[in-house]
């Protein structure tokens, strides 16, 4: 789903901070591909600071899925991205299992 590319997957993400069309998104089993690992940790790390900011801001988003596995997660950065939920009064469903977030 989202590559390798920080700028990328930041503006993908983004887009969904001010959404307020979305009722219903699944972002599950994301697929961060890179030769050096450490950019893969960076993207991966970027992307859940943006999730972070998506729970905070979007007052349309009714359901989430952010689900993973073994190989396919957002990992323990979701964790503390789930910060973000304090300021959420819209978001009814969250579903993040698979994700090792400790």
């Amino acid at each position: 789903m989202f590559g390798s590319n920080l700028e990328m997957v930041n503006d993908f993400l983004q887009t969904f901070c001010e959404n307020s069309v979305i009722k219903y998104l699944d972002l599950s089993y994301p697929y961060f591909n890179a030769p050096i690992a450490s950019r893969v940790t960076k993207t991966v790390n970027k992307a859940c600071e943006v999730i972070g900011k998506v729970f905070r801001e979007n007052q349309s988003i009714r359901e989430l899925h952010l689900n993973g596995d073994s190989e396919r997660r957002f990992g323990p950065s979701l964790g503390i991205s789930l910060s973000g939920l304090k300021d959420n009064d819209t978001l009814e469903k969250l579903f993040i299992k698979g994700n090792a977030i400790g």
